[in-house]
């Protein structure tokens, strides 16, 4: 994972200590010495992710993080703050002044790396966020302003969900919680995973506190199918883990499932209270994002017939990715689609049917993105799909599997729809950016290859390898 993260701190020796920790990770680490430098190095530079000592000479880090979260063009950049082991108000006043996680001295490794490597996992996911609403200044300007009111949003009738085959333990957490939180309940009769997961849709709770070694049921499947769920909210999952089990495994399990959090049991009820305090401000964060790009930029830049994107937030969203600092150092892709023989299923079976068409290659481009990814009617029965970080065989992968889907579909048309209208498309590909990364010249290499797929039999994937065009074995 390629980021950029900025380390505040006075003492050179916590800055080697945490190059060490980090050493085999690859991330661009930039030092600041005091936090005066700091301020100005996240302004100048905006960093993925800020690692902020609390005790400095000139202005704390209290102060330091306030003055980010306050600060309009670098509000978005997590906050992790460096904390003493049970320095609790240390860690109530970071989170009041906007920080947006902390770390204990002295560290535990594997703790460390996952707590930076999801906080930037949740960077990466609202830049892209923001790119979208960045089609409109302003409204981008009223996000930053509303973000620090979230900051300091009152959550204690959030509601918390506690799954726990053990009785014991899920008491113990609610016991701790309930000096703070006001609705927390627990479910302890683990019987059917479709029924937690119904349940927790329906009652739209706000976190998820979730056993990761129940017995009755795998707590890592049902974390998977809870975070695989398309819904209209965020769902913050918080694992509880026994600080005697392999946190080296269980993380890396954690870590590709996606949990928000973590906490060891047996917990330190103050910092449970602070990470679900934390854990919620982030979902309504997140929700907060998404809807505003739902409600107030998709509306203009939809396309009626599909609701898939436009070509004009099309354009405007490929320029704002190239010049996005934070994406530009990751590979992402751009995928031309075009009906083959569109005009004579239009000629022969009427513009209903053909509107039939496009509707349901839409459907199956929207089914087959994932969050961050934006599909396109870019005009008649063309498409557009712009795959983010995703290498040049993730997205032929992707392209083949979306082209076997649209190859078994059809549409019915006649009397009583007694026929079957099957159809197929072509594709052309191209990766960014590279040694062009004019929007124009990605646009037009993608063009070139999709009209090279159509001029060699269609139903094909034209790519390029350099200079290049090539067609993708069927």
């Amino acid at each position: 994972m390629t980021a950029k993260i900025l380390i505040i701190d006075d003492i050179k020796s916590n800055i080697d200590l945490i190059r060490q920790i980090l050493s085999n990770s690859y991330y661009e680490l930039i030092e600041a010495c005091n936090g005066l430098d700091g301020l100005k190095a996240a302004k100048e530079l905006c960093p993925d992710l800020i690692l902020l000592d609390i005790m400095m000479p000139d202005i704390d880090g209290f102060e330091v993080c306030k003055r980010i979260k306050q600060d309009e063009s670098i509000v978005h950049i997590p906050i992790i703050m460096i904390t003493a082991l049970n320095d609790i108000a240390s860690k109530t006043k970071g989170l009041e002044v906007g920080a947006d996680d902390f770390l204990s001295k002295p560290f535990n490794h594997d703790l460390f790396h996952y707590r930076v490597k999801f906080l930037l996992r949740l960077k990466e996911m609202s830049d892209i966020v923001r790119l979208k609403l960045n089609v409109d200044t302003q409204m981008l300007h009223t996000l930053e302003q509303d973000t620090f009111e979230i900051i300091k949003s009152d959550t204690r009738n959030s509601k918390i969900l506690i799954i726990d085959d053990d009785l014991y333990n899920a008491s113990s957490i609610k016991n701790d919680l309930v000096s703070y939180f006001v609705n927390i309940e627990i479910l302890y009769k683990i019987d059917d995973e479709n029924n937690i997961i119904n349940k927790i849709i329906l009652n739209d709770y706000d976190s998820i506190i979730l056993n990761v070694h129940m017995i009755a049921i795998d707590p890592m499947i049902l974390a998977s199918r809870l975070k695989g769920v398309k819904q209209d909210k965020y769902l913050s999952i918080i694992a509880s883990v026994d600080e005697l089990s392999d946190l080296k495994y269980v993380i890396s399990d954690l870590n590709n499932i996606g949990i928000d959090d973590l906490v060891l049991f047996p917990h330190d009820s103050n910092e449970l209270i602070i990470r679900c305090r934390n854990n919620i401000r982030r979902k309504l964060y997140q929700d907060f994002l998404y809807y505003n790009v739902k409600n107030k930029v998709e509306n203009a830049v939809i396309d009626g017939k599909t609701g898939l994107y436009n070509s004009t937030y099309f354009e405007i969203y490929l320029k704002n990715l190239l010049q996005s600092s934070a994406l530009h150092s990751k590979m992402h892709a751009l995928i031309m689609i075009d009906n083959d023989d569109f005009k004579n299923i239009n000629d022969e079976y009427g513009h209903a049917c053909g509107d039939q068409v496009l509707i349901m290659i839409a459907n199956l481009i929207h089914n087959k993105i994932k969050i961050g990814d934006i599909g396109v009617r870019f005009g008649g029965d063309e498409f557009v799909i712009i795959l983010i970080n995703y290498k040049l065989d993730e997205a032929l992968k992707f392209a083949k599997t979306l082209q076997d889907s649209i190859n078994t579909s059809y549409v019915e048309a006649g009397d009583a729809y007694k026929t079957k209208i099957k159809f197929s498309v072509s594709m052309g590909l191209t990766a960014f950016p590279d040694d062009e990364n004019e929007s124009s010249a990605i646009f037009k290499r993608a063009d070139d290859n999709l009209y090279y797929a159509k001029n060699n039999g269609k139903n094909n994937i034209g790519y390029n390898d350099g200079t290049t065009k090539i067609l993708l074995e069927k």
